[in-house]
């Protein structure tokens, strides 16, 4: 497990406690699918976002399986999403992009791993 920090003296004072579930979930997720390799959670910020990016070498995402979890995310109804535990994840991310007005980018390859990005507008911070 590596971390990686390029933001300074940065200080999130909003959604602290669901922030760090759905990090924790995210990196959750990738260590149960990465049997070897790496699992990398990186903070970085941009002009406009603060960026927390959790990506691993495990086995991947489907492209059909992606494509329903953003549309679950997007639409925010999980009965189609594919089981992947209790599916408390996605309702997480779901809520807090709402509320943050954020934003997710999922890129994955089956069989070389998978990198989940989430972009938190810096005026919410």
């Amino acid at each position: 497990f590596r971390s990686q920090v390029e933001c300074e003296d940065l200080v999130i004072k909003t959604y602290g406690f669901t922030l760090k579930s759905i990090i924790g979930n995210l990196v959750d997720n990738a260590l149960k699918n990465t049997v070897r390799g790496t699992v990398t959670l990186r903070a970085y910020d941009t002009r406009s976002y603060l960026n927390i990016e959790v990506s691993d070498t495990g086995s991947g995402i489907q492209q059909e399986t992606m494509q329903v979890i953003l549309e679950s995310l997007d639409s925010r109804n999980f009965d189609n999403a594919p089981s992947m535990g209790s599916g408390v994840g996605y309702s997480l991310i779901a809520e807090f992009l709402r509320k943050a007005d954020g934003l997710i980018a999922l890129e994955s390859e089956t069989g070389k791993g998978t990198r989940v990005t989430i972009s938190i507008p810096k005026a919410l911070l």
